[in-house]
């Protein structure tokens, strides 16, 4: 049972967690009993048929797409041997069965209804199959010697369980962050950077590739994320526009007819789809959820939309700054043809998030300032509806990281998220009547 070996690896980053929710999915019937306190009997039978013993386990992280799969990682007490060691367990029910590689565990409830899950222990992603060798230091060391040196050192800086991870990894000679990423992934990924970097965008240089996974250089400086919760000079809010306006002036037909892929999905779209996730997680918030949507949908036409090259989640944490301004843009996995205007919605909308859940007034300011400048010469009604459909998305991330009081703080989102709606309808009749 490879998913439950026991070879040393690298640690996830861990989560909080806070009370259960019980997730009421008609084409997930398996999702209650994955984030309620049932959770223990799912995962039992996989730990036994290991020879371990399930001591404890609690949520610290839940991926949630309604009507589609839930993915809940555990941070669980496995007792082996007679000794108790900590282990991630994860657990995933999707509309087309357990993913391969996973133990499955299936059961009947009383009305016949057969619910069935996937188990795997962490690093053994059924998606991401190079994660594991790439967590263990002997044979990351081994796929990365050339790159970087002996002397290895490995850290988790993401994991997006079946999507996504990033491991920072330092030898004697340098620094390099691995992307991993399901297989098909992994030319049109290295394309897209060969491509940017080609345009005169400041994106890592890639040095080195595997099945599943891409090596690229670390890049000087610091994120804007970091430099916003630890203080330190800010980059000019133009030189943020400016990345967006050089971003779209790639032309996005060449851009694809090299790197493939499809349109980058725009925030507008995503929203109904955050806010039945939202509907499902906090039913008291239902009516709210329903009659946002309503309100953001009835004002916005796919067909009025521009399409340029964009990023497609242009927030702080993909921008690398200096002390001089912008010198670095991260994470280029959904660059594509799309609405400029998403780029600049993902970027303000972040930074207000954090303004709102740090309480910190510099980043108030900042995000003030940056909303006049990147949005100056825009639809200001549309800016504001697209900020608030960004704004949705980010009302799910509290409850997706289990963060303790994470319905307070969705609230508080929300409150955000009708504000913008306001101020949109205020822009459209000054539009209408002036």
């Amino acid at each position: 049972m490879r998913t439950f070996s026991s070879t040393r690896h690298v640690d996830p980053i861990s989560g909080s967690h806070d009370r259960h929710v019980l997730i009421d999915d008609p084409l997930l019937p398996a999702a209650a009993h994955l984030t309620g306190p049932d959770a223990a009997d799912v995962l039992r039978p996989a730990v036994e048929a290991s020879g371990g013993e399930l001591v404890s386990c609690r949520t610290s992280q839940v991926q949630y797409r309604p009507q589609s799969d839930l993915v809940v990682r555990y941070r669980c007490v496995i007792r082996r041997d007679g000794s108790d060691t900590s282990d991630t367990l994860l657990a995933a029910t999707t509309i087309g069965g357990p993913h391969a590689g996973t133990v499955p565990i299936e059961a009947h409830t009383s009305d016949g209804t057969l619910l069935t899950v996937g188990v795997w222990r962490w690093p053994f992603d059924p998606v991401l199959g190079d994660l594991a060798a790439m967590v263990t230091p002997q044979t990351a060391a081994t796929e990365l010697q050339d790159v970087i040196g002996d002397r290895l050192s490995l850290e988790v800086v993401a994991y997006r369980p079946t999507e996504r991870a990033v491991v920072r990894a330092s030898g004697r000679r340098g620094e390099v962050y691995v992307k991993l990423v399901p297989p098909a992934s992994v030319e049109h990924l290295a394309r897209r950077h060969d491509v940017l970097s080609a345009a005169g965008l400041p994106v890592p240089r890639v040095v080195a590739t595997g099945r599943g996974w891409v090596a690229m250089e670390a890049l000087s400086g610091t994120t804007l994320r970091d430099r916003l919760k630890g203080g330190g000079p800010l980059p000019p809010a133009a030189a943020l526009g400016d990345l967006i306006a050089r971003l779209a002036e790639i032309d996005p037909v060449a851009l694809h007819d090299v790197v493939g892929g499809g349109p980058t999905r725009s925030r507008l779209d995503d929203a109904p789809h955050h806010a039945a996730m939202l509907a499902t997680v906090l039913p008291a918030e239902r009516q709210r959820m329903t009659a946002i949507v309503e309100r953001l949908t009835s004002a916005t036409s796919p067909v009025n939309r521009a399409v340029a090259t964009v990023h497609g989640d242009l927030h702080e944490g993909q921008v690398v700054v200096d002390d001089d301004g912008v010198i670095g843009l991260l994470d280029i996995d959904d660059v594509g043809p799309g609405d400029p205007l998403d780029d600049v919605a993902v970027l303000i909308a972040h930074l207000e998030f954090r303004a709102l859940t740090s309480g910190d007034g510099r980043i108030e300011e900042y995000a003030d300032h940056v909303s006049d400048t990147v949005g100056a010469d825009r639809d200001a009604a549309a800016v504001e509806r697209q900020v608030a459909a960004v704004l949705i998305g980010l009302a799910t991330g509290p409850f997706r990281i289990q963060q303790p009081d994470w319905s307070a703080t969705t609230a508080r989102v929300l409150d955000l998220v009708e504000q913008h709606l306001d101020a949109a309808e205020r822009c459209s009749v000054g539009v209408a009547t002036g």
